[in-house]
């Protein structure tokens, strides 16, 4: 009668451990969609589940989550680049090189005709052209520099609220496993959040025994368990740091700790943002600014030296400073005859100074004396096309790693519905057993009693 007894209660276990395979397989199959779920497996031993197991390669963890980080950065560098690319607007008809060429193509047309009024207007209203362009395209850098801090905030946030959630699931993990009982459904959530997390910022990752994780930046602990220690962003004026920017009120990114302590951005969007922000927008804005400035004293001392029709002389062609601020002279805007075209005083006819202007277009007054103003500038424009284009190149290889080994993360951890339904049939046949088994027990037990 015992043995009986005892046989009819490894039948339970037996069924028992069948149905939680069903509710595993089930469970994976439900998942199959979920991003970073980790499909299950229950460890049997004898009639016994001892454990439901997540299948993870920790390494290929950590590889995902640096290759996340490197393809985000470069996407979101290769695209902010883009968009500077666009705004020279020098692959149609407009733009620097365009209007640059009308200005000096109308100097050109005033030395054939030095006393018209309709020549020396076209030369004036193309000078307020060319102002334009150049003040307008500094303002639009300008208004992109101030877009990127506010996405760089928004992402320091973001970071903020994501290593939040993350030590929140850490607590809950604690406690769940600090029962014996695997907190699988609360890792699947905070492996979501480590990739939202990687497409953002640079951190790798420790697990505790207790099942909890450490997240540090460098020597920075971001998450510690259940502790966030939260990040800031914060900017240096470059002036501060002996550098000067036509930018104006420029500055460099530092994203700092709690404690004050600035924290090494390297990869995530967060770095490929903080990157164009701080350095390739400077850097165009720098060289567009040496080009107004060097076109400002190169015309005006020329020009100051002329004289108008109305004999006129010792005025600038350009008013401002520089890229911020530059205009053709008011005066000349409302009285072309005070136009500086002539180098003597009354002389009919006399085209010195427009032609001496229209020859500055072939001087080489850039690079050490290489470069012309269109050469200057065209070289302007393939900076920032190269920098664009190893951007892509960059983007591109690296999205081409991360499917590559989200392809084999995939093989590892992801779920199989072939596999998971093989399990199902599998489960189902040894639980039909089981209870197949137990009908035939409870047979004997019965003809036992009757006897």
């Amino acid at each position: 009668m015992s043995n009986l007894l005892g046989s009819l209660e490894i039948g339970k276990r037996a069924l028992n451990v069948q149905r939680m395979g069903i509710t595993i397989a089930g469970h994976n199959l439900a998942n199959v969609n979920t991003p970073d779920f980790a499909r299950q497996r229950p460890e049997i031993t004898g009639a016994e589940v001892t454990q439901i197991r997540q299948i993870r390669d920790k390494f290929l963890e950590a590889r995902f989550r640096q290759l996340t980080q490197d393809s985000a950065g470069s996407d979101v560098e290769s695209e902010r680049l883009r968009q500077l690319e666009v705004l020279f607007g020098d692959l149609s008809d407009t733009g620097i090189t365009s209007v640059l060429s009308e200005f000096w193509d109308a100097f050109s047309d005033l030395t054939t005709q030095p006393e018209s009024h309709a020549a020396r207007i076209t030369a004036i209203e193309n000078g307020e052209t060319l102002a334009a362009e150049l003040k307008g395209l500094y303002l639009d850098f300008r208004q992109m520099h101030t877009d990127l801090d506010t996405e760089i905030q928004d992402e320091v946030t973001q970071v903020n609220q994501i290593a939040e959630s993350i030590a929140r699931l850490n607590r809950e993990i604690i406690a769940i496993e600090g029962t014996g009982v695997n907190a699988n459904d609360q890792r699947d959530r905070r492996a979501q959040h480590l990739t939202e997390l990687s497409e953002i910022i640079n951190f790798s990752v420790t697990e505790e025994d207790n099942g909890s994780t450490r997240l540090t930046i460098g020597g920075f602990a971001l998450v510690d368990g259940v502790n966030v220690s939260e990040l800031k962003k914060d900017t240096v004026s470059t002036a501060s740091l002996g550098v000067t920017s036509s930018i104006g009120d420029a500055s460099t990114t530092t994203i700092l700790s709690e404690g004050g302590l600035p924290i090494s951005i390297t990869r995530g969007k967060l770095a490929g943002l903080i990157n164009v922000r701080d350095n390739r927008i400077p850097e165009m804005v720098e060289r567009l600014d040496l080009l107004t400035n060097t076109l400002m004293d190169e015309v005006n001392d020329l020009h100051r030296s002329g004289y108008g029709l109305d004999g006129t002389t010792q005025i600038p062609f350009f008013s401002g400073s520089s890229i911020k601020d530059i205009s053709v002279n008011p005066l000349l805007q409302t009285h072309s005859e005070k136009l500086a075209v002539a180098g003597t005083i009354d002389a009919e006819g006399d085209n010195q100074i427009a032609l001496a202007i229209a020859q500055k277009r072939h001087e080489k007054l850039f690079s050490d004396g290489t470069e012309t103003f269109e050469e200057f500038n065209n070289s302007t424009i393939g900076i920032i096309g190269v920098y664009t284009q190893k951007a892509r190149r960059q983007a591109e290889n690296n999205e081409l790693l991360l499917q590559q080994t989200q392809a084999i993360r995939e093989s590892v951890s992801g779920v199989s519905i072939d596999e998971e339904l093989s399990n199902l049939i599998l489960f189902q046949r040894a639980y039909e057993s089981a209870a197949r088994y137990i009908s035939i027990v409870d047979g004997l037990l019965e003809t036992l009693i009757n006897m």
